[in-house]
């Protein structure tokens, strides 16, 4: 059982490393030294999320969406600042460790799941190379951070269900964390996050006899949460006073004011819609289409978006992701036909994917590959869960072969397509591929990482573990020294700028 825990921990500092390495090499290849000074990637803000972690002084309006955005990430951003003297190199740093994470919380997330090794690993590969997940984490955007924190939340939901024993006090911290955390980098994420607390409690209590538990549980969480994200925004805004409070928007909203967030709002129906709708919530977000600068009528400017899939490509996506789909379902009616105690964790998997794709159709359903990283992991759960179930060995083979040809043909598609978008980023803003200095600079990060880790577990057995107390006492221990880091640095920025 060691030597077991022991190669699962190897093989996920191994994707964790590789990940981050993919990362930050693409994120220094496509902005070295010199930021962006325009919206350009796939309707993405790009140049304005920038300013938003880096610029103590920027007006940072869209802090009404993303309501405690400073104080969680900028923080961070101007600490590692000081140590590479770069804002760009900085926030391509943070962005590709918050990818790498992501991707080894999913192969986290698979492994509780006593999924197959060889069906996480092909998951996972795929995952961590699929387009949305490769270009929001090496462009400064908040989508890879909202992601990361949804996939780690879910990884601590896939622990807590194994256990029927009460709230620990580190158990409870972690999720008054999450929720703050969750609605604090993007307001929409709290419905995912109140989906995920509804499982755990599910699972820890018997809904009949215990639903007064449930609701007590329930209300708490959620009244302790919104305290604390009102205190923190008060006092994000004490440090940073150009920054607008997300309640004040709210509160202009119930009064019948104009809120900017309608009119990214579509509330019609049709077909056309529709099929755009998909393309941008599973299609492009896993396989790159390809890429071309196009203008864009509403601001007037060049920028680099989708073009059309060839028919065949459009068939064939259409075909694997129908089937699958059909699969989840069999497996839900299943579970629930044979009183199966993992259905209810699969159902809401279920219900917060699609919960997150019909937001998307009505908000923003032409840029919902924007929006991807916040929910695309889901769909990768479920597809590992359906193909791990399947009895039949020749069958099971088959499902080898196909997703490893699958994985292999989306790696090279999705690197071919992001090196175009660096090509056309340099030609649209002017710049230069430095690609020696990209190559050096991941080399020296990669080092330094791989040095403090063997520093770390140098002779630390008692690491070998995943007991889920073991895990959840890790996170509480990185947790606190997150929050505490950011209170340092912005009471310093509060007294200094």
């Amino acid at each position: 059982m060691k030597e077991k825990i022991k190669k699962y921990i190897k093989v996920n500092t191994c994707i964790f490393l590789l990940f981050f390495a993919v990362y930050i090499f693409l994120g220094l290849c496509m902005s070295y030294e010199k930021p962006f000074t325009k919206n350009i990637f796939l309707g993405a803000d790009n140049y304005r999320v920038f300013r938003d972690l880096t610029d103590i002084k920027y007006s940072h309006y869209r802090i009404k969406v993303h309501p405690l955005f400073l104080i969680f990430l900028q923080t961070i951003i101007l600490l590692t600042n000081g140590i590479t003297n770069s804002s760009t190199l900085s926030v391509a740093l943070i962005e590709s460790l918050a990818g790498a994470i992501s991707v080894s919380c999913l192969y986290g997330i698979l492994k509780k799941l006593n999924i197959d090794k060889i069906i996480s690993i092909l998951i996972t590969i795929i995952y961590g190379f699929s387009f949305s997940i490769l270009t929001f984490s090496t462009i400064p955007e908040s989508f890879i951070f909202a992601g990361t924190g949804l996939i780690a939340y879910w990884y601590i939901v896939t622990c807590l269900i194994k256990s029927k024993e009460e709230f620990s006090k580190k158990e409870l911290l972690l999720l008054i964390f999450f929720g703050v955390f969750s609605f604090g980098i993007t307001l929409t994420n709290y419905v995912s996050y109140l989906i995920g607390l509804v499982v755990i409690l599910l699972y820890k209590y018997d809904l009949k006899t215990e639903w007064k538990k449930i609701i007590k549980y329930f209300l708490l969480i959620n009244i302790f949460n919104m305290f604390c994200i009102i205190f923190i925004s008060l006092f994000q805004k004490f440090i940073w006073k150009s920054s607008p409070l997300f309640i004040s928007s709210i509160i202009d909203a119930l009064k019948g004011k104009k809120y900017e967030e309608i009119n990214y709002m579509d509330w019609n129906f049709n077909l056309n819609k529709t099929i755009i709708w998909i393309k941008n919530t599973i299609f492009y977000p896993i396989i790159s289409a390809k890429i071309s600068i196009q203008k864009d009528l509403v601001a007037n400017e060049d920028v680099i978006l989708f073009e059309n899939y060839f028919p065949i490509i459009n068939i064939l996506l259409t075909v694997i992701f129908s089937i699958l789909f059909i699969f989840i379902i069999r497996k839900i009616i299943l579970g629930f036909l044979h009183k199966n105690s993992e259905n209810i964790y699969t159902l809401f998997i279920l219900i917060n994917l699609l919960t997150n794709m019909v937001l998307h159709y009505i908000y923003g359903s032409n840029e919902a590959f924007m929006y991807s990283p916040h929910f695309i992991f889901l769909l990768f759960i479920l597809i590992a869960m359906v193909i791990n179930e399947l009895k039949n060995k020749k069958i099971k083979i088959v499902s080898y072969c196909l997703l490893g040809i699958f994985a292999i043909f989306e790696v090279i598609n999705n690197l071919i397509m992001y090196s175009r978008m660096i090509l056309l980023s340099n030609e649209l803003e002017n710049r230069n591929l430095n690609l020696y200095k990209s190559i050096s600079g991941t080399v020296f990060i990669c080092g330094i990482i791989i040095a403090l880790y063997i520093i770390h577990n140098y002779k630390k057995e008692k690491l070998m573990t995943i007991d889920n107390n073991v895990i959840i006492h890790r996170f509480t221990k990185c947790i606190l020294t997150y929050l505490c880091t950011i209170f340092i640095i912005g009471v310093f920025i509060a007294f200094n700028f």
